[in-house]
């Protein structure tokens, strides 16, 4: 097939790859292979926007949140791991004061907030609750089956609230959308339909600020890498097959671009900390609380076995709890070629400033 043109996109979280659109350094990868690089944002088809998802769009780069490439590759399409970035991001069980609620023992025989996105075709929120619970439980000795998981519907769908914006490098999440991310969670929360909400990133910070919620556990907090795992550790970098097979220089450039960026925002933290808090929507000052005082050199990208492994142990609890269509074949989804021509090329870049 011809490839006139590449996509891309990024979940509204920390990335390195937000910093190198922010540079000009993708749209510069792209273009030196004669091709022009635009965000999703930059359609206002439902269906191209639907592919931050889905991943069902040719030629196209996503960094973000593991669960919808686990799920897109169980479905059959053809995307590829190509990189993972590891940023600390509290994981915060939220309780009201006044539940009776203070550690994670007091969970035994409460009502903990399961959200349905009724019309989303990846609920990676819900996956997200499920892990945070588990192993919050875990901590204390306790199962799923020791609460009462309270179902909470939600019939916005992602897209359908994504900006309205068709700008070339813009993120398909504003702040204003992000703002309302989980509200049907915090109207329950307030009304005493359930005691507990799991939220994560700038989602706890807002909405630990809308409620007034204290946190019972930050699970994001634990020493051991392994009790970390979530749908936004390890982010996935990844690229449609397509693109990867056609044009594997242009994936390397891109790729060197992003991990570019982030050692640029090792040496810039002042300068990486704006960018990094408008893509979170999240003020700049609250982007230590959202995230880590350390977020700026938490964004390199690579692909140890440790990260590996925690992927794998994501792709496990999708398992159990049936959001996988089918089994991975780990030797196709995960592709490190990419990744050792992009240091190739950075190494070239080094030589010749």
């Amino acid at each position: 097939m011809s490839i006139e043109g590449v996509w891309y996109t990024r979940c509204p979280v920390p990335t390195a790859f937000s910093l190198a659109v922010e540079q000009g350094w993708i749209d510069d990868a792209v273009g030196e292979h004669g091709l022009v690089a635009r965000s999703l944002s930059a359609s206002s088809d439902p269906k191209v926007r639907q592919a931050h998802f889905d991943q069902n769009l040719s030629a196209f780069f996503r960094h973000g949140g593991n669960i919808p490439p686990l799920v897109a590759r169980s479905r059959g399409v053809d995307v590829r791991v190509i990189g993972l970035s590891w940023a600390q991001i509290p994981q915060q069980l939220l309780t009201l004061p006044g539940s009776g609620i203070g550690s994670p023992e007091d969970l035994r025989g409460r009502r903990l907030s399961l959200p349905r996105r009724v019309n989303s075709s990846v609920d990676f929120v819900r996956a997200t609750a499920l892990r945070g619970y588990e192993k919050a439980l875990a901590s204390a000795g306790l199962t799923l089956d020791d609460v009462e998981l309270v179902e909470v519907v939600v019939d916005r769908s992602f897209i359908a609230e994504s900006t309205a914006s068709t700008g070339e490098r813009d993120s398909l999440w504003d702040a204003g959308y992000l703002t309302g991310f989980q509200r049907e969670e915090a109207a329950a929360l307030r009304d005493g339909t359930v005691d507990v909400v799991f939220a994560s990133g700038g989602h706890a910070a807002r909405l630990r600020a809308a409620t007034g919620a204290l946190v019972v556990i930050d699970v994001g907090a634990f020493d051991e890498w392994a009790r970390n795992v979530n749908n936004g550790n390890p982010a996935a970098l990844t690229v449609t097959g397509d693109l990867l097979d056609e044009r594997p220089e242009l994936v390397a450039g891109v790729l060197a671009a992003v991990i570019r960026a982030g050692r640029w925002a090792v040496d810039e933290p002042e300068a990486a900390r704006p960018v990094l808090a408008r893509e979170s929507g999240v003020a700049v000052e609250d982007l230590d609380a959202a995230y880590s005082p350390a977020v700026a050199a938490q964004l390199d990208i690579d692909l140890s076995k440790a990260r590996l492994a925690a992927l794998a142990d994501q792709a496990n609890l999708l398992e159990r709890h049936g959001f996988l269509d089918g089994p991975l074949d780990w030797d196709t989804f995960v592709d490190d070629r990419p990744l050792r021509a992009a240091r190739e090329v950075l190494k070239r870049q080094l030589a010749a400033t």
